[in-house]
């Protein structure tokens, strides 16, 4: 498999992100990432939940950038799930 990216944009693109893969995700042997965008890496962590157990190439900067993103990623995509308050303390 080569890039497994979110999608972004309009709200029909990015609910795409939660959808079940067309195949199974334990029977892919490997992972290829051209290079350190959410549209290319994005929904690697949920391809691992899927089942993906494989190996994943890169280069060694895409990898140090690719942990940063997606931890990143997350805490952002947490922030936005939070309800937010009109009141102030």
């Amino acid at each position: 498999m080569v890039d497994c990216g979110m999608f972004q944009g309009e709200k029909a693109l990015r609910l795409r992100n939660w959808a079940e893969p067309a195949f199974d995700a334990s029977t892919v042997e490997a992972l290829v990432l051209t290079h350190t965008h959410l549209d290319h890496i994005g929904r690697v962590p949920r391809l691992v939940k899927q089942g993906f157990s494989g190996r994943i190439y890169c280069t060694p900067a895409t990898r140090e950038l690719a942990e940063v993103l997606l931890l990143d990623a997350a805490h952002l995509q947490e922030e936005e799930t939070r309800p937010t308050s009109t009141a102030r303390a």
